[in-house]
């Protein structure tokens, strides 16, 4: 594909920004390198990946759209929009709940938290880096100018709304349950967090902005990382035998063998 070599750059740099944050130990210098990270992949991402301009046809054809995402075409809502986007900061806000948690856990919290928002969005770029696909708006009248003079109109999928609002939910529900297994709190958690970034997703069809598959992608791809993240963080395996031990810690970035004899 014609943008393999951008996507394979800034894949190297994601993997590398991720595992420097990773090597460090001191939280001070950790939490500078993942600032310094979090810039030089939101750097890359919007000059890499960012596609040129295109004038966009008068009202394109929606017989061209298949059949299940024709019957949610809807044209652009500005309201809406804005309400997607409010929700979703909200939603991004969420692992503010682990301020309950034991302090001696805040770092650790907070470094996968980043590292899940850092692979969401990376899919996010990648997915709209290597598929050109025109938002619904584009086959109404009304459509965003500034959308339509800057090329975000061909950027549908996945949807990024999505995509960070099921990262950001999921590795909250998923985290809340991990350190607080016996709370009572657990499913209103989860039920609240999904809840919001599915009402995210939703909103991100009413208005316009994306079609049905392309916020299910990123509903996939998003929970994908709201999960994973955490579950490699804490998931170890061991192996014994005769007295003899194998572990494998995986981590991101990275995995780690112990061999005791």
């Amino acid at each position: 594909m014609k943008y393999c070599k951008k996507f394979f750059v800034v894949l190297l740099l994601s993997i590398a920004c991720n595992s420097a944050v990773f090597s460090i130990s001191a939280d001070f210098i950790a939490a500078g390198t993942l600032g310094g990270t979090l810039a030089l992949e939101y750097v890359a991402g919007k000059t890499v990946l960012e596609k040129p301009a295109a004038p966009v046809p008068y009202l394109l054809d929606s017989s061209e759209v298949n059949a299940f995402d024709r019957l949610f075409m809807q044209p652009y809502s500005k309201p809406l929009d804005t309400t997607a986007s409010v929700l979703q900061f909200a939603i991004l806000a969420t692992p503010a709940v682990f301020a309950a948690a034991p302090s001696d856990t805040w770092s650790a919290i907070g470094f996968q938290y980043a590292e899940t928002m850092m692979l969401a969005q990376g899919f996010a770029w990648a997915g709209k880096l290597l598929f050109d696909r025109a938002r619904p708006y584009t086959y109404f009248a009304g459509a965003p100018s500034d959308a339509l003079s800057d090329g975000d109109w061909l950027c549908s999928t996945p949807s990024g709304h999505a995509t960070r609002s099921f990262a950001a939910a999921v590795f909250t529900a998923t985290t809340f349950c991990n350190i607080f297994p016996e709370s009572k709190a657990k499913i209103p958690v989860v039920a609240a967090t999904v809840g919001s970034a599915a009402a995210v997703a939703i909103l991100r069809v009413m208005s316009g902005n994306h079609f049905a598959t392309d916020v299910i992608a990123g509903a996939a791809l998003g929970s994908f990382c709201g999960f994973i993240v955490p579950w490699l963080h804490s998931n170890t395996r061991i192996f014994s035998r005769d007295g003899k031990s194998f572990s494998a810690a995986f981590l991101p970035g990275a995995i780690s063998f112990t061999l005791a004899l």
